[in-house]
């Protein structure tokens, strides 16, 4: 499983402002809850 790097490059790439509605995409497309990650 390589979420770890997906969610480092996404935190990268994304603004934190849209990380709350990115998590929803990432939920729906990766199958699991963003919110279990430590930002």
């Amino acid at each position: 499983m390589e979420n770890g790097r997906i969610l480092g490059i996404a935190y990268n790439v994304i603004p934190v402002s849209d990380i709350e509605r990115s998590a929803e995409c990432f939920v729906k497309h990766f199958g699991f809850n963003i919110r279990n990650q430590k930002m």
